[in-house]
């Protein structure tokens, strides 16, 4: 499962691929993993983690541990 990530840019700057402009507390939409992290390296922006991404469902079926009260 892959974690979500939130870019928000920590200093003004323009977007040397897409032209965009940035400017403190933007997010950034769109970036890899990869673009985020160099442009972090720069100082550009900050990467937060926005925790888990969505759970995956567990198919049904009886659950794996036992009861306390049952002997083996």
């Amino acid at each position: 499962m892959k974690r979500k990530i939130k870019v928000v840019a920590i200093e003004a700057f323009t977007d040397a691929l897409t032209g965009r402009d940035y400017k403190h507390g933007d997010k950034v939409d769109g970036w890899d993993s990869r673009r985020a992290a160099l442009y972090q390296m720069r100082g550009l922006v900050e990467c937060q983690d926005e925790g888990p991404g969505p759970e995956e469902k567990k198919p049904a079926g009886p659950s794996e541990a036992k009861d306390e009260g049952e002997s083996a």
